[in-house]
């Protein structure tokens, strides 16, 4: 009787052990790095973000995507450009979207590899004649932009005839209108918006060349952030990875960015 109620006992430690031995390789298969939280800010310049896009744009997504793959998790606050600049700066965001290179903008932010390339241009009516060759030449004209974009300083810094808008809807309203001659923008953002917002006016307008400039954008992290050279290492980790297993062309040609082969 003593024999078998130790063989009971022993069977009974033998299922507690192989229980517990169970239980911990459950739980050491689970990934159980903590994820981190970023709050981001970016203004809505379809098609690149905007928040009645999916996943928010494509730029949007990129970012995520590259993110997530290094650990972290996106909070994304849509804003117009001045404030989203501002509270990056003085890090009550961590991080800023679509930001082109400036010297001046080192001082405050940490930039990312570049995420996504563009073509910066100027926009008429078709049925205008302008046309240039320097920037020189455009001092006759009337120029709308995006008020603290680049080809804002770049325009300025010529001496041309600047009107900087809140939004590029402002641009195509009253470029459509004769109240500007020409427009300074983003190509992506201006077709899209003609596309989308103003039907109406599809092939009313015209890209003049030579471009302005090929614009680089990149993801900036706030220097106020304690880890913010870590974060922009995390997310270009991530951006390279998503380029080389095929997602990022698959994020853009489903957003009509890129053609299939």
């Amino acid at each position: 009787m003593v024999m078998h109620l130790s063989n009971h006992m022993e069977i009974k430690s033998i299922i507690w052990l192989m229980t517990a031995i169970n239980i911990f390789i459950i739980w050491i298969s689970i990934p159980c790095f903590a994820q981190t939280t970023l709050t981001f800010s970016t203004i809505h310049a379809p098609p690149l973000c905007a928040k009645e896009l999916p996943g928010g744009g494509v730029f949007t997504q990129i970012t995520r995507e590259a993110f997530m793959r290094s650990g972290y998790v996106l909070k994304i606050n849509f804003v117009k450009w001045k404030r989203g600049f501002k509270d990056t700066q003085e890090g009550l965001s961590d991080g800023l979207m679509l930001v082109s290179y400036k010297k001046d903008r080192i001082a405050f932010f940490n930039y990312t590899e570049t995420v996504v390339k563009e073509k910066g241009a100027l926009f008429a009516q078709k049925t205008s004649n302008i046309e240039y060759k320097k920037l020189e030449d455009l001092k006759p004209y009337s120029i709308g932009v995006l008020r603290g974009a680049l080809l804002s300083d770049l325009l300025k810094a010529e001496n041309l005839t600047v009107r900087e808008l809140t939004s590029h809807e402002q641009n195509i309203l009253m470029l459509a209108n004769d109240r500007l001659d020409l427009v300074a923008s983003q190509e992506l953002p201006f077709y899209y918006l003609v596309n989308t917002k103003f039907p109406k006016w599809k092939g009313k307008f015209k890209m003049l060349l030579p471009p302005l400039h090929i614009g680089y954008l990149h993801n900036v992290i706030s220097r106020k952030n304690p880890n913010s050279k870590k974060i922009v290492a995390d997310f270009n980790k991530g951006l390279l990875a998503i380029q080389q297993d095929g997602t990022f062309n698959k994020l853009m040609m489903e957003h009509g960015l890129m053609e299939q082969n």
